[in-house]
């Protein structure tokens, strides 16, 4: 699993893709924000352009991408319906996420979504 979390690695995403072995993207939006000025502003143009830049192009290459923040129920969701496999989630988050029809099973909106729940 890569971490990507710097904007320059947002900007060289293709170039980090081709390097053999990498099975998942992880993103790393807290430090990925910080890195264009704007820490925590998840709702930024430039953060959330380089969001979906790196969601688009693994999802491209068939790279499992995750979220890897605990962001709300709405916002996993967004990345989810957006290309996200899986997102890092808290327990209340988690069951909120899977009670609004995320989270894997055959019938689920979200079938095959998976995510890390925090203890």
């Amino acid at each position: 699993m890569l971490q990507i979390e710097h904007i320059e690695a947002a900007r060289n995403i293709d170039a980090i893709l081709k390097v053999p072995g990498i099975n998942v993207i992880c993103i790393g939006p807290t430090d990925l924000s910080g890195s264009v000025g704007v820490l925590r502003q998840f709702d930024h143009p430039v953060v959330v352009e380089a969001l979906e830049h790196i969601v688009a192009r693994s999802r491209k290459k068939s790279i499992p991408v995750c979220m890897g923040a605990a962001f709300p129920v709405e916002t996993m969701t967004h990345w989810a319906a957006k290309g996200a496999t899986f997102v890092l989630a808290e327990r209340t988050r988690a069951f909120a996420f899977v009670h609004a029809g995320w989270g894997g099973g055959a019938g689920a909106a979200g079938a095959g979504f998976s995510w890390g729940a925090g203890l």
